[in-house]
Parts: C-alpha cells; structure tokens; sequence
C-alpha cells in the first residue's frame, strides 16, 4: 500500500510531511520573511543543516588552500624582476628559509 501511495503522489512519506508544513503556516512565513529568514525556514523544512555545514567546512579548506598557494608562489613572484632584466636569480632566494 505504501508502495502504491509514493507511486501515485510521487513523494515519500518524509517529503509529504515537508510539503504539508508548509502548507499549514510555514508557507506564509517564508513568503513575508526576508531573504536570511527564508533561508532558515527551508533548512529547517528540508533537514539541510549537514549541507550548510559541509559548506562552510568546504569554505574553510579553500581558502587555507588558496593562502598556501599565494604563500608558495610569492618566492617566484620576487624572482621575476631579476628573469626580465637577463640575469638568474640566485637559487637561495627561491629556497624556503632554513628551520636549523
């Protein structure tokens, strides 16, 4: 019967309850809220705090990254000027420092 029942509506019983609440009252809350509001109404309809989470962990991580990244290259940003006037930068400059 259940079988029968998500075939004919084309919704679980998780997705039917989601969709009745906002049918009764949430719905006219998320269309007077503003845009922050709304965004917690439907975090808490759709059960998506693990993904907001995911996101800022993600968020995280990149933007460690991208410090890595820009922290690497500035030794070969500082030997450019010395490639475009002909002569080699010394070795030691692109060299990360010593930790002796």
């Amino acid at each position: 019967m259940t079988e029968a029942v998500q075939n004919l509506l084309g919704v679980d019983c998780r997705s039917f309850k989601q969709i009745s609440m906002i049918a009764q009252g949430e719905f006219m809350k998320l269309l007077t809220a503003d845009s922050q509001s709304r965004a917690k109404i439907i975090r808490n309809v759709f059960h998506t705090e693990a993904l907001v989470s995911l996101q800022k962990r993600i968020k995280a991580e990149y933007l460690a990254w991208n410090r890595k990244c820009e922290d690497a290259s500035t030794p070969a940003i500082l030997a450019v000027p010395n490639l475009s006037r002909g002569a080699p930068a010394p070795i030691a400059a692109l060299a990360p420092a010593s930790r002796g």
